[in-house]
C-alpha cells in the first residue's frame, strides 16, 4: 500500500504558501530549534514500510537527519546518510524533492512519526509531505480523528483525597489543597513554577498509554503547551492540545486528552509544570486519567521517606528571632532589607516575603558544648495559603555546608501569627560556634513570611546557645530593652 500525507491546508497553524509556491507547506522548521512536526497513521498488520519526506530544495549539500530527528514511535532512526538533493543556485524554500529515510518498522495499529528540528543551523527545510510504501495497507488518521480508546483499562490518580494529597503525588511552587468539586489542587493560574507530580507504577512495560488531565474549564482559550510543561521519566513530552474554554467553571472538573504516553515497568514520574504567569491560563487541576490496552494493573506508588532518626524524645532547645520586643545576641539578619521585628504573638521577625526580601540572610550563631553528628533543626513560620517547598523559598547552609530540603511548608490558608515549627532537615554541628544561615532565594510572595526562629533537637542533652554577645548585632524597638541572653 501506498500513503501520503500533507502538511494540511491553509488556515491551519504553521501551514504556509508563499508567493510562487505550487503546494502549502510547513514553513518556518528550520528556524526553530525543538519545533516538532507529527504525523499519525494507522496499518492494517505490523509491517516494514520505506518512509520518504519531500523537503524544499537547497543549493548546499546536507545530510537530512544530521538536522532532524526523525523517529518512528519509540525508536530514533539514526546513522543513515539521508542526503538531500542539491544543486547551485537551485535553492528555494517553495519547491520541493524527496528525501529517502529508508526502511522503518510499523507496529500494527495505530503508529506515530516525528520529525523534530535539532540543530541551531538555520539553512534547514520546510517539509511539504511524508510518503510511505508497504505491503501492507497503511490509512492516515484524519484530522481530528482519535484513537476509541473506551475499551481500554482506564485508572484515575487524583490529587486530592479526603481532603488530603495522596501519597504518590506531590506539590511544589504554588497551588493548594481546594475543596472545589470534591476536593483539587487550586490556585494555580499564573502560579509560574508550579508543579505537580504524578509517580505511577505500572506492572508492565506500557508503549501506548493515553494520558488525560482533569482541568476546569476557563473563559479564554489557551493550548496545553501555552500554560504547562510535561515531562515522563525526565524526558519532554510535548502537547499543543486546545484546552476547555468558554466560561470559568471552578468546580467542574473537564477530562483533557493531552495525547499518547509510554510507562515503563516499575514506577514513573509524571510531572506538569506550570511555565505561564497569565492568570487566564490554567485552573483548579483534579488529577490525571491513564488508559491503556495492555491491561496493566496502574497504581500510585509507593513512596517511602528516607530513613531518618525518630527525633520524638530528643532534646529540644528554641532559638528565637524576637526576645521581649528585641532582636537576641546571636541573631543577625541582612541590613538594607524591609525586615520588620514584632514583639507581637510571641516575637517574630516579619516582611519576609516577596522582591524585596529575596537576598535576605537570617544568620543564627549556636555554640554547642561538643559536636553533634545529627540534629534535628525545625523552622518556625507562618501558614501561608499557597503551597510550597522550603527549597523553593530558601536556602540552607551550616558551617558553609548547604543542606537541601523539599518539605512541604504549611499551607492552607494566610495565619499570620500563628507559629507552626516545621522539621526542615538533619544538620551536623561543631564544638563550639556554629554559623546557620537561611537565606530567602524567590520573590514569590505568596511563599514564606513571618519567623519566630529555630529550634534544635538533639539525641542527647547538650548544651546549646547564641553564640557570645555582640552589641553591634542587637537591633532594638524602641520603649523596649535587647535581650542578652535566651532563655533556656
Amino acid at each position: 500500500g501506498r500513503a501520503e500525507l500533507g502538511a494540511g491546508k491553509l488556515g491551519m497553524p504553521y501551514v504556509s504558501q508563499e508567493p510562487g509556491a505550487e503546494e502549502v507547506y510547513i514553513g518556518n522548521f528550520s528556524t526553530n530549534l525543538g519545533s516538532t512536526i507529527t504525523f499519525r497513521l494507522k496499518a492494517a498488520k505490523a509491517t516494514t514500510a520505506s518512509l520518504i519526506i519531500s523537503v524544499s530544495k537547497t543549493e548546499r549539500l546536507s545530510i537530512f537527519t544530521n538536522n532532524v530527528r526523525v523517529s518512528v514511535g519509540e525508536n530514533n532512526i539514526e546513522g543513515r546518510p539521508c542526503n538531500v538533493f542539491f544543486e547551485f543556485g537551485g535553492e528555494s524554500w517553495v519547491n520541493f524533492t524527496d528525501v529517502y529515510i529508508g526502511c522503518v518498522e510499523l507496529a500494527e495499529g495505530e503508529n506515530v512519526i516525528k520529525l523534530e528540528f535539532i540543530t541551531e543551523d538555520q539553512g534547514g527545510y520546510n517539509i511539504n509531505n511524508i510518503k510511505l510504501r508497504s505491503d501492507e495497507e497503511i490509512s492516515w488518521m484524519a484530522p481530528g480523528q482519535e484513537t476509541d480508546d473506551s475499551a481500554w483499562a482506564t485508572q484515575e490518580f487524583r490529587t486530592v483525597v479526603d481532603g488530603e494529597m495522596p501519597t504518590g503525588f506531590t506539590l511544589s511552587g504554588g497551588g493548594n489543597v481546594a475543596t472545589d468539586g470534591g476536593g483539587c489542587i487550586g490556585n494555580l493560574s499564573g502560579a509560574k513554577g508550579a508543579r505537580l507530580t504524578f509517580k505511577i507504577n505500572s506492572d508492565k512495560k506500557v508503549g501506548y498509554a493515553m494520558l488525560y488531565l482533569n482541568i476546569c474549564k476557563r473563559i479564554s482559550a489557551y493550548n496545553f503547551d501555552m500554560e504547562f510543561a510535561l515531562t515522563i521519566n525526565d524526558k519532554a513530552v510535548k502537547s499543543s492540545v486546545r484546552m476547555p474554554a468558554g466560561e470559568n467553571e471552578w468546580s467542574v472538573p473537564t477530562p483533557v486528552r493531552i495525547g499518547v504516553i509510554s510507562l515503563e515497568e516499575g514506577d514513573n514520574t509524571i510531572s506538569f509544570e506550570i511555565i505561564s504567569d497569565n492568570g487566564d491560563y490554567g485552573g483548579n487541576v483534579w488529577g490525571i486519567t491513564l488508559k491503556n490496552d495492555e491491561q496493566a494493573t496502574l497504581k500510585y506508588a509507593e513512596t517511602s521517606a528516607p530513613e531518618v532518626p525518630n527525633d520524638t524524645d530528643w532534646h529540644a532547645q528554641e532559638f528565637k528571632t524576637v526576645i521581649d520586643g528585641a532582636i537576641p545576641t546571636g541573631f543577625t539578619y541582612t541590613e538594607g532589607k524591609n525586615v520588620t521585628v514584632n514583639a507581637g504573638a510571641g516575637g517574630y521577625v516579619g516582611n519576609l516575603s516577596g522582591e524585596s526580601a529575596k537576598g535576605i540572610k537570617l544568620t543564627f550563631r549556636i555554640h554547642s558544648a561538643e559536636t553533634v553528628e545529627s540534629a534535628s533543626l525545625y523552622l518556625t513560620i507562618a501558614r501561608r495559603v499557597v503551597a510550597y517547598t522550603f527549597n523553593d523559598e530558601f536556602k540552607l547552609t551550616v558551617n558553609g555546608q548547604e543542606y537541601k530540603s523539599n518539605v512541604a511548608m504549611p499551607s492552607g490558608e494566610n495565619q499570620w501569627e500563628t507559629p507552626i515549627a516545621v522539621q526542615i532537615t538533619f544538620i551536623s554541628l561543631i564544638e563550639g560556634d556554629n554559623t546557620i544561615e537561611i537565606e530567602i532565594i524567590s520573590d514569590n510572595s505568596d511563599w514564606g513570611n513571618n519567623i519566630w526562629g529555630i529550634t534544635l533537637k538533639t539525641e542527647k542533652q547538650v548544651t546549646l546557645q547564641y553564640a557570645a554577645p555582640s552589641a553591634a548585632n542587637l537591633i532594638a524597638l524602641p520603649g523596649k530593652r535587647t535581650a542578652e541572653t535566651i532563655g533556656d
